[in-house]
């Protein structure tokens, strides 16, 4: 742009036109420059009411809505007026001719009546004369070489603008150095109005500690802590589909608020007041904690009891060695699953596919008592109220009886000994044998075994002949024997004994008087028992005939 002190004037038509035109783009770039400026004042002063204004009232979205529209249309407005219409529809040559007469009086109208004779001749009804515009354009040029004519459009903006321009320009640099947040939060909620943005406060929250799952019908506690300016107070609401929204008010000590609810059924969502912060909403769900609501058991005793497998939903008593299976159903789907036993060893089970039950496999060797422990995926893990008893039943020894003989006798060398005994066991006799073993002269044998039958069989009964003939015995020796039964328990057969029975081996005629001496010892008894049968038969008879006598 051309400079109008720079522009010579040689008192021609062209020479006018260019410093016209020179004084025109100084006007137009002076209004644009004082345009923005006016702008940028009137912007920054309407946005340092509306800050205090909505920071004292806080204004609902709605109006921050209405708010925001109207200073968008009062920004384009001013834009259009005082920046944008200058450039779109500058002055013309006329109206810089007119700008130099209003500022310089000595002009006296010279200037405008060139510029509108040698620029714009055809406004006029008739065409001027040449030496009309000759003149006039000489007495122009004479009176401009006697004035500035650059200081009639100044090369900066007014002052006073410039001075309010800065003003405003400290005021909110201040503003955004002093108090970044709450400047920041003034423009966000007038850029984004329908927001849920708030002014930083003295109080600032500083955690929420609370579970976000929880168990229903148990308790639930949310605990903020608190920094800055710390009230006495806080506040918390609660919303939830099922009851309307709640807001519940809670003392502090130490900026630490506690909100504790004993019960809660259903989902819900909360978030804490503490003066003017807010925390953000926090959804809790209610979960149902997990629980065994069926057992199954599958009893698969040892093979060689013979008993077959027993399904059954109550833990019955069952056989040492037997494989138990428990099968248990939930009443939600479970991450893990075990048995937990009374000296704290356990074992895990094994899910389903829906996760929803569960099987164990373990084999009874004691009396046990266990505990189910399931956990969902948020580690909520079953009541610790329920215990289940499996009492394990001893595969017990059989029992043997020597009935015959009953006592202890003596023998001849060559007796032959009736021997009758009965083996009984809870599953079954395996084996029967007899046990014996010979003292002689102070010496002892060892025992030796005479197998008498493999029943098996839970009851079985003995009735042998021992011939004493083979074990070649001499007057004066002695025979010590029982009867030993062994049941069929393949890991550890367990072995029984009867009671221990004595011969003692005599002559031929010690044992004819042994039976000498015995029979004679029966008929003394015998005349012992005719005796007191009389002395019975003669009291009856008294008694009788008193009977009579007293009728």
């Amino acid at each position: 742009m051309e400079n109008p002190r720079s522009v010579r004037w040689r008192g021609s038509t062209e020479s006018l036109k260019t410093l016209l035109q020179a004084l025109r783009n100084r006007i137009v770039l002076r209004g644009i420059v004082s345009g923005c400026l006016s702008t940028a004042v009137t912007l920054a002063a309407g946005a340092l009411v509306l800050f205090a204004a909505d920071r004292a009232t806080l204004f609902p979205p709605q109006m921050r809505l209405l708010v925001s529209l109207i200073g968008v249309t009062s920004a384009a407005v001013l834009a259009w007026r005082w920046v944008f219409r200058p450039f779109a529809r500058p002055a013309g040559l006329a109206d810089a001719a007119r700008l130099l007469e209003r500022r310089f009086d000595s002009l006296e109208g010279f200037v405008l009546s060139a510029a509108e004779l040698g620029l714009s001749p055809a406004a006029r009804s008739s065409g001027p004369s040449k030496s009309l515009v000759e003149m006039t354009s000489q007495e122009a040029a004479s009176r401009l070489n006697t004035v500035e004519v650059s200081d009639a459009v100044p090369s900066v903006a007014p002052l006073k603008q410039i001075a309010l321009t800065g003003a405003a320009t400290l005021i909110w640099a201040s503003l955004f150095v002093f108090f970044p947040g709450q400047t920041g939060a003034f423009l966000h909620r007038f850029t984004a109005p329908l927001g849920d943005t708030r002014y930083p406060s003295p109080t600032s929250i500083a955690s929420v500690e609370a579970p976000l799952i929880v168990v229903r019908g148990e308790a639930f506690q949310a605990i903020v802590r608190a920094e800055g300016v710390l009230p006495d107070e806080a506040f918390f609401q609660i919303r939830s589909l099922s009851s309307p929204s709640r807001r519940l008010h809670v003392s502090g000590v130490a900026g630490r608020y506690s909100l504790k609810l004993a019960t809660v059924r259903e989902n819900f969502s909360f978030a804490a007041e503490v003066g003017a912060a807010r925390s953000d909403e926090f959804d809790v769900s209610v979960v149902e904690r997990p629980r065994v609501i069926q057992t199954q058991y599958l009893f698969e005793y040892p093979s060689y009891t013979g008993l077959s497998p027993v399904n059954t939903d109550i833990p019955l008593p069952a056989i040492e060695g037997t494989r138990v299976r428990v099968s248990a159903t939930f009443n939600k789907p479970v991450l893990s699953a075990r048995l937990v036993f009374d000296d704290e060893s356990s074992r895990m089970g094994t899910l389903s596919s829906d996760a929803m039950s569960a099987s164990f496999e373990f084999d009874l060797t004691h009396d046990t008592t266990y505990r189910m422990r399931i956990a969902d995926e948020h580690g909520y893990e079953n009541p610790p109220d329920r215990f289940w008893t499996l009492r394990c039943l001893r595969d017990m020894p059989p029992d043997v009886l020597l009935s015959r003989p009953s006592r202890d006798l003596t023998v001849v060398p060559d007796a032959l000994l009736p021997l009758e005994g009965e083996a009984n066991d809870d599953f079954s006799v395996e084996s029967i044998d007899l046990v014996y073993r010979i003292e002689r002269s102070g010496l002892t044998e060892s025992y030796r075994r005479v197998p008498l039958g493999a029943p098996g069989s839970a009851s079985t009964g003995i009735s042998k002949h021992w011939a004493l003939r083979s074990l070649g015995l001499r007057p004066g020796d002695r025979i010590f024997y029982r009867l030993e039964a062994s049941d069929n328990n393949p890991g550890r057969p367990q072995v029984s004994r009867s009671a221990e029975r004595s011969l003692v081996v005599v002559t031929v005629s010690d044992k004819l008087a042994e039976l000498d001496r015995l029979s004679r010892r029966l008929q003394a008894n015998l005349g012992n028992i005719e005796r007191r049968q009389d002395e019975v038969y003669r009291g009856v008879r008294d008694i009788g005939r008193a009977k009579e006598e007293a009728l």
